[in-house]
Parts: structure tokens; sequence; C-alpha cells
């Protein structure tokens, strides 16, 4: 709680650190109740409003949140511009807002409903509207790098800089080694940045699957502390009705990949956050 707004959030807020900070330096004289990275989204919309908060979150992090504005009796949620995190709202016969979760299941059966949908990613929601934040500036783009070497250094820059932001925390990470490509990228580029002697990496696949065995060289290469699940077709059905719960869809292909990366998570957590 900041004020009389209360925040409900989902997700990591990278740069919650730099936001924080900037804050400071605009004169806020809130101060920080917690270690948590999201809670600089309160201070944010305090300090700053609705639609400089959605905007200055921006590439900062992945999340869906939701203050409650008792002061100005507004109800602002905003969710990360891919999407990553999910978000729902009801509205009623009016076309109102009057419920938002993380979870379909959470409100598709409350009373007074008329439809309930997916929040857009890269939009906020203030006085019951919808506004898009997220404008990336490739969408409008009228010329593109044709220089080789200038895309392939463009390129790593941007992987970098996404690696390195997802290393800033303050509890253990690891990483998903699938033996594929990006997998594989993402953990030369963490090793740039430190040694992964005691980074745990996890791997997911069946008896006989060519991924473990990718997996099982690059985690060599890496020197890091390989992990592996591996499941047979009975554990796969076992798993199905939980799976559906949890992805809220029946969406062949989600779920065949949700299977394995079931798996994969809960080998992770028993290391990482």
């Amino acid at each position: 709680q900041v004020g009389s707004s209360v925040l409900a959030a989902n997700g990591e807020i990278y740069e919650h650190e730099h936001l924080f900070a900037e804050l400071r330096r605009e004169g806020y004289a809130g101060s920080l109740a917690s270690h948590s990275d999201c809670e600089v989204i309160g201070h944010m919309y305090s300090h700053l409003g609705p639609a400089e908060t959605a905007r200055r979150l921006e590439g900062a992090g992945m999340f869906a949140c939701v203050v409650v504005d008792a002061a100005n009796r507004d109800v602002f949620a905003a969710r990360d511009p891919t999407g990553i995190k999910p978000l729902y709202y009801g509205t009623d016969a009016h076309g109102r807002v009057v419920a938002l979760a993380s979870e379909l299941k959470a409100i598709v059966e409350l009373p007074g409903l008329a439809r309930v949908d997916e929040f857009p990613a890269g939009h906020y929601l203030s006085r019951g509207r919808f506004e898009r934040y997220y404008e990336p500036s490739w969408q409008h783009a009228t010329s593109f790098v044709t220089d080789p070497e200038e895309a392939r250094a463009a390129v790593h820059e941007a992987l970098d800089k996404a690696v390195g932001a997802r290393m800033m925390t303050d509890v253990p990470f690891g990483l998903f080694l699938s033996g594929g490509v990006d997998s594989c990228v993402v953990g030369q580029l963490m090793r740039a940045r430190c040694p992964l002697d005691d980074v745990p990496s996890f791997t997911v696949g069946m008896p006989g699957s060519p991924d473990l065995t990718a997996a099982r060289a690059m985690a060599a290469e890496l020197k890091t502390r390989h992990n592996e699940r591996i499941f047979d077709a009975r554990e796969a059905v076992d798993v199905v009705d939980k799976v559906l719960y949890h992805m809220e869809t029946y969406n062949a292909e989600l779920i065949r990949s949700a299977i394995p990366n079931y798996f994969l998570a809960e080998l992770a957590a028993s290391e990482v956050k």
C-alpha cells in the first residue's frame, strides 16, 4: 500500500532500483516498505499517475498489475508489452470493466459478468478505458539495417542487455537448457558475465531424446551444475488434467509443449525461484 492506493502485482521488475532512484531525483519523498521489486510500481503510480507509470514500465520487466486508487476512485491496471504475465478482465452488460484477475477461473463465474477477455498486452486501463503505451519504433520503421556486421552487433547488444537484466536478482537463478540454439546462446551470454560453476541448468525429455544429449554437451561446455528430468508417456498422461487446469486452454499445441515444461519447471523449483 502506498498512501490511499493498494497494489497487486505478478511479475518481476528488473530495473526497479533504477526506477526508484529516478523518482528520488524528481523529489519523491516516499520510501520502500519491502524488498519486492514490484513495489516500485505503487510508488510510481502515486508520483506519476497512470500514463507515465505505464510508459516508464515499458522494457523494465514482465508484469501484470492492478492499483486500486481509493482517493481518486480509479482502478489502474497494466500488462507488460508482450503479454508474458497473464491478466484477464470481465465486463458487465454495459461494457464496464468490473473484474480483473491473473486466472480465468478466478472471475469467470462471478455474478453480473457478461464477458471475460484477455487484457491486451502493452496496454493500461484507467478511468475504465484502455490505452496503448507500447509503441515500438520498429513497427513504423522506414529503413532497415542491411550491413551483416552491423546487424550482428545490434542483435548481440540487444540479447546481451536482455540476459543481463534477468541476471540482476537477489535470489538464485538458473538456465533452461534444451541444447537448441536459443538456450545455448543465452548460456554463452550468461557465461560472459559470470562463471557458471555454481549455476544450475535444467533440461527435460523422454528416454533417448536428442535434446537430452545436446543439453548434456552444452552443459559440459558451460560448466553448469546440470539437472535432468526424464519422463515417460504414462507420466505425461497423468499430468494432463493438471496442465489443463493451469493453462486454461484446450489448444493442442500449447498443451503438448506445456507438459514437458511442467516437469521442467517442477525440477527448477527445487533449486531456484
